[in-house]
């Protein structure tokens, strides 16, 4: 690409050769280097290829064909992002080793509080804000507001811990068999494809069921049109052999009375 934008530019005349004398593509993250070199002086290697000299006084002018954020400069994901996404994916394991955890750091300050340690030293000797350790000075606090306070600064921590003791509890659960691993982005992209080809496959067969149903009864409607009109044209044809033996019958009953009469 770095090759035709350059030869497009130079047949357009936008610069010329002595300004910019080559164009170099690093590979690795495809960034142009457009060398500037007032005084050129080409020379040819043992194997036929020209190549230029530049002075000292070159500049090197960089251009990126990238975007700035690539994949090596993204930033890793923070400790309590990490957590919400795990969340995400496992909550139903995340939620019972983090209630455990949490049970356990909360009664082990509460332990440490109760037992005489002096904590505010401890704090102090890590450097701990004034503002968290002053608080923690009143003697009118109990153990109970000193195991809060405790619990609270030990935040990331807790995080940190809930975090492995999941990944831990999850490897052993896929090991046994009672979770299955979260597919992958393809693997899921599969499986919506399946369901989809499936669901259009169920609703053609219906469509065609539907149809087949539609037809069957178009054709029994016909069937009973066709029948009752049979039975109309009988029952009309049995009318008119009614009508015809009446007439025969009064036509003979004149030939007798007149028979009589004479």
């Amino acid at each position: 690409m770095a090759n035709v934008a350059t030869r497009r530019l130079l047949n357009k005349n936008l610069f010329k050769l002595k300004d910019f004398t080559h164009i170099f593509k690093h590979n690795r993250c495809t960034s142009i280097f457009f060398i500037n070199c007032r005084d050129n002086k080409f020379e040819t290697n043992n194997y036929g290829h020209q190549s230029f000299r530049c002075s000292t006084n070159s500049q090197i002018r960089l251009f990126s064909t990238q975007p700035e954020d690539c994949e090596a400069n993204k930033k890793k994901p923070s400790l309590f992002q990490r957590f919400k996404q795990m969340y995400k994916d496992y909550w139903y394991v995340l939620v019972p080793v983090h209630l455990v955890t949490s049970a356990a750091w909360f009664g082990g300050f509460y332990y440490l509080a109760k037992s005489g340690v002096d904590i505010v030293a401890i704090l102090e000797s890590w450097n701990v804000s004034d503002k968290i350790t002053n608080p923690l000075k009143d003697s009118s606090m109990g153990y109970l507001a000193v195991s809060y306070a405790l619990y609270k600064i030990a935040t990331p921590a807790r995080y940190t811990i809930t975090l492995g003791g999941t990944t831990i509890s999850i490897n052993y659960l896929k090991k046994w068999g009672y979770i299955k691993p979260v597919p992958s982005k393809e693997r899921l992209k599969e499986m919506y494809l399946e369901k989809k080809d499936n669901l259009l496959e169920t609703m053609r067969e219906t469509r065609e069921g539907f149809k087949l149903q539609s037809e069957k009864l178009k054709d029994k409607k016909e069937n009973i049109i066709d029948d009752f009109d049979k039975s109309i044209k009988q029952i009309k044809e049995l009318g008119d052999k009614i009508k015809s033996k009446e007439h025969m019958v009064e036509e003979l009953k004149k030939k007798v009375t007149k028979t009589s009469k004479e």
